[in-house]
């Protein structure tokens, strides 16, 4: 993604959208594993 770019994330109801939002904004931390963008983790 670039600045000033919008994705769209959608699913059925209950497929996990908000929580995959959460964790992209580090609202939550995962239980395990790690979260990559572009091989960076999220967590730095």
């Amino acid at each position: 993604m670039n600045k000033h770019e919008s994705i769209v994330i959608t699913g059925k109801s209950g497929s996990g959208e908000s929580p995959l939002v959460d964790l992209l904004l580090k609202i939550l931390d995962p239980d395990n594993g790690d979260i990559l963008i572009d091989r960076q983790n999220v967590k730095q």
